[in-house]
């Protein structure tokens, strides 16, 4: 791990991914400049990168990918609470509970690993990963990356 700089990290997949929709709009408005943490910045990037595409293929049609974070203190503890939201399709009930499973994908061409990927780098920092979705009308994954980094 070393000293990472979010906005820098999310900038830099941004960038990567923006190609592939132009009719995708990417937000990072919510995102202070100066939130750093302790990781791995190329573990971390490959989270971003496996979000910002999953959301992305949902927005066939284009729409907006937001991402907004805070540092939150709760029960003594402060952690880095990352959200990332998008205006697709959103997630069906009956696939909410395996998205994170390795080899779920219900894309024809998906490999189902990018979500199990992103679950174990978070949960490899120390973190917590989840999304919410009403199945109709987009999803937002959420991130919690304690503030010291992992231990």
């Amino acid at each position: 791990p070393s000293a990472a700089n979010l906005r820098e990290i999310l900038h830099a997949v941004a960038s990567t991914y923006n190609h592939m929709s132009g009719t995708v709009r990417i937000d990072m408005e919510e995102v202070p400049r100066a939130l750093a943490f302790s990781a791995d910045p190329g573990q971390i990037r490959q989270v971003f990168a496996n979000l910002f595409k999953n959301a992305i293929q949902a927005m066939p049609a284009g729409g907006t990918l937001c991402i907004r974070a805070d540092t939150v203190k709760k029960a003594g503890t402060s952690y880095h609470r990352i959200a990332v939201s998008d205006t697709g399709h959103g997630i069906d009930e009956k696939d909410r509970d395996r998205i994170f499973d390795p080899y779920f994908t219900t894309k024809p061409d998906g490999t189902g690993l990018g979500l199990a990927i992103a679950q174990r780098i978070i949960f490899d920092h120390k973190g917590n990963i989840w999304a919410e979705s009403d199945g109709r009308t987009g999803t937002t994954f959420f991130i919690d990356l304690p503030v010291g980094g992992p231990a």
